[in-house]
Formats: C-alpha cells, structure tokens, sequence
C-alpha cells in the first residue's frame, strides 16, 4: 500500500513539472517588440523623412520560424514647395500579418520576411499660395482622400542578443487618386522604413 502511495506521489511530481515545463516552454516562444524609426517616402511631394512607431507580437513556431502582428504608425512631415504649397499626410497606419524566417538559432541571427495587411491612409491636405492654415488636418484643401488599402512588406534584419532588433523593410501600397478637379495624378503612398526596437519575454528552449 505504501509503495502504490509512494509510486502516485511520484507520479504527480512527474506530471506537474512536465505541465509546468509546458507552460513555461510556451510562454518562451511569445516575445514582443516594440521601438520607432525613420519613413522615407517613395514620393515626389514629401521631401523629408517621416517619424514611424510600432508594435510586434510574435509567437515561435519553430526555432527559425516565426509569424506576428506588426501594427505601426507613422506622421509626414509638413514643408513648403516652390509653388508655395505647402504638404501634408498626418496619419498613416499599418496592420499587418507577418513571418519571419532566421537564418541561425543563435542570440544574434539575421532574418528575412514578409507582412500582408490593411493600411489606413488619412488625407493629403495642401496649402494653397496665400492661404493660412497652420493645421492642416482640419483646414486646407484635399488633394486625396481617407483610404484603406492593401499593403505588403518584404523585410529583413537582425536580432541582436535577443533583445535589440533591427531591420529595413519597404512598404508597397498602392497610389491614391488626386481629387482635386481637373487633375489626373495619382500619389505614391509606398515607403521604406527603418526600424530599431527592443524585444521582450524573449527566453528562448535550451
């Protein structure tokens, strides 16, 4: 009788700590990385960088593979141009379904990947020669409209320690049509962007 008691004990150490190391196992495949980083417009009206923040939540599938949610907003510097119009996109946002495959399993290792999602486009307002609006999200004149398009993102990087990530991707959305009567343009919204974050609740299986 004794020896069964002894033999149920053991058994239910065994099994909580294989239960405990499942758990724990699990939780060291989410990490999360957040940081900023520079726009750089693919577009002949903005002739300065933007600034860009984001967010990305990530779970390891395997030890090289890896798929998240990135959402990331960015805001376009205003400027004047030689016409005397001055430009400005406020808002852009970005959410996104993405994969990243690692070329290593070490602490430091370099990555490729992709992301496919919505971005959300805020108006392009504009200055004419004469007027003064210095906030262009309530006054001006719209050279585009609000829109929701289709993006997608190819990018690659590196993870530093497992705690510093660094990256580079491109942004392709597509253009947006100028409603301004008697003009046919369209304007790019495509861009690239610079990236350094921080990562976090990384502790990868030994």
């Amino acid at each position: 009788m004794k020896n069964k008691l002894w033999l149920a004990c053991l058994f239910l150490v065994f099994a909580f700590k294989t239960q405990a190391q499942t758990t724990r196992t699990t939780s060291q495949r989410i990490k999360i990385g957040f940081g900023g980083g520079v726009a750089i417009p693919h577009n002949n009206l903005w002739r300065r960088a933007g600034a860009l923040t984001y967010v990305e939540p990530t779970y390891d599938l395997t030890d090289v593979v890896t798929v998240g949610l990135r959402a990331e907003w960015l805001v376009l510097a205003k400027f004047g141009l030689d016409d005397g119009r001055s430009y400005e996109q406020i808002f852009r946002g970005s959410y996104m379904l993405t994969g990243k495959y690692y070329l290593g399993t070490g602490k430091t290792r370099v990555f490729v990947g992709a992301g496919l999602g919505l971005c959300a486009l805020s108006p392009v307002r504009y200055n004419k020669p004469g007027e003064r609006n210095p906030n262009l999200f309530s006054g001006g004149t719209s050279l585009t409209a609000a829109e929701r398009k289709v993006g997608f993102c190819p990018r690659i990087g590196i993870d530093l320690f497992d705690r510093i990530s660094l990256s580079v991707d491109y942004n392709f959305i597509p253009s947006s049509r100028v409603i301004e009567p008697g003009i046919t343009a369209r304007v790019s919204n495509s861009y690239l962007g610079l990236h350094l974050g921080a990562l976090f609740f990384v502790k990868k299986q030994n």
